[in-house]
């Protein structure tokens, strides 16, 4: 899986929603080929609502968490080979974007390394 945290630098990252220091905005590039050989999640610590919008001013809603794929929900957004989509979410919660291309299913747990341990006897 490919992690990509959504914690933005507000000294580079121009927000084409003008959101103020209360969101992470962060730019993302993805392309028709990414979108048919993965499948696309936002994880985050809690289940919040998040933004994601194109260069064309188009916009989607979706829930952090759901684990379901959001790929149908980016394709709307994409209109060229190569487009910048920004995934906008409020800055009180740790959220990643995450391409699985192994259907894995990520969970909040497998991104910040929670390992657990099965202790197994066999008699």
């Amino acid at each position: 899986i490919n992690i990509t945290s959504i914690n933005s630098n507000k000294k580079n990252t121009t927000c084409p929603l003008k959101h103020n220091s209360n969101y992470n905005c962060i730019p993302y590039t993805i392309n028709h080929e990414k979108l048919e050989n993965g499948k696309y999640y936002l994880v985050s610590d809690i289940q919040q609502e998040c933004i994601i919008t194109n260069t064309y001013d188009d916009e989607i809603k979706l829930k952090t968490n759901n684990n379901n794929p959001i790929n149908d929900e980016i394709t709307k957004l994409i209109r060229n080979e190569n487009q910048t989509i920004y995934i906008h979410t409020q800055n009180n919660n740790n959220t990643y974007l995450i391409y699985d291309t192994h259907n894995i299913k990520p969970t909040y747990n497998m991104i910040n390394d929670e390992n657990y341990i099965l202790k197994l006897k066999i008699y």
